[in-house]
């Protein structure tokens, strides 16, 4: 389903692709097992990832992860670090506060809705993210949008596969890429894939979010952000 393609290191510094990051989580069980997982998050802001929430929390175990590091768009060791992450009650998406602003170094997506399907459903739909299976490459595809009568729901016909979930749904506008949801969910037999469409009642809650997270950071020192941004990195390469 759709074309996909594997986008190379001189794209991925290019807008979009570089506003579209891998994350890496680490979850910790009551028993004090740990798992790893990862998946695909996007720009919303300076400082704002948007992603899916059951990347950041584990279905499985009923636990948020306790680590999450993002890799920023030039590759490298570095990491990018979430101070707080918002999540929506009743659907599968996750805002993160960043520790540092790379939005105001790569841009960010515009985030839209369209109260009609049929307003968006004849353009091409784009969506790009990180397949676990691909060793770190990010993979992006075009396709056809399909009817959906759930308002809070995007379809398409675009292979996903895990590790893409939490990546943009999006489409070219004349202002640039505008994105209409998050990857949720791919494999279906049913032989579509979608995640979930934003909404105003959303749009609402994320500026909200965006605005309070601009609060939180004001209130935290710049030399405090470093230095625990730098212990988080020293006790995770401690790990390694």
């Amino acid at each position: 389903m759709g074309n996909r393609k594997v986008v190379d290191q001189s794209q991925r510094l290019s807008f979009p692709y570089c506003a579209i990051l891998r994350i890496f989580t680490e979850f910790t069980n009551l028993k004090k097992q740990k798992e790893e997982d990862s998946g695909s998050g996007f720009l919303i802001g300076p400082r704002h990832l948007l992603t899916a929430a059951h990347v950041i929390f584990s279905e499985e175990w009923k636990v948020w992860a306790n680590f999450i590091a993002i890799v920023p768009p030039e590759g490298g060791e570095e990491r990018i670090y979430a101070y707080r992450a918002y999540s929506f009650h009743d659907c599968d998406m996750a805002l993160l506060l960043l520790d540092r602003s790379v939005g105001n170094e790569v841009g960010w997506f515009g985030i839209s809705h369209y109260n009609q399907l049929g307003a968006f459903v004849e353009k091409e739909a784009n969506s790009t993210g990180f397949p676990a299976k691909y060793n770190g490459d990010m993979l992006t595809a075009k396709g056809k949008f399909l009817e959906c009568e759930d308002e809070e729901e995007i379809k398409f016909h675009i292979d996903i596969t895990e590790g893409q979930s939490g990546g943009p749904v999006w489409i070219e506008e004349k202002c640039g890429p505008m994105a209409l949801g998050v990857n949720t969910y791919g494999n279906r037999p049913e032989r579509y894939n979608g995640g979930v469409r934003f909404t105003k009642k959303k749009l609402v809650m994320m500026m909200n979010w965006v605005s309070e997270m601009y609060d939180v950071v004001e209130k935290i020192p710049q030399q405090e952000q470093i230095a625990d941004a730098t212990e988080r990195r020293k006790d995770k390469r401690g790990q390694e």
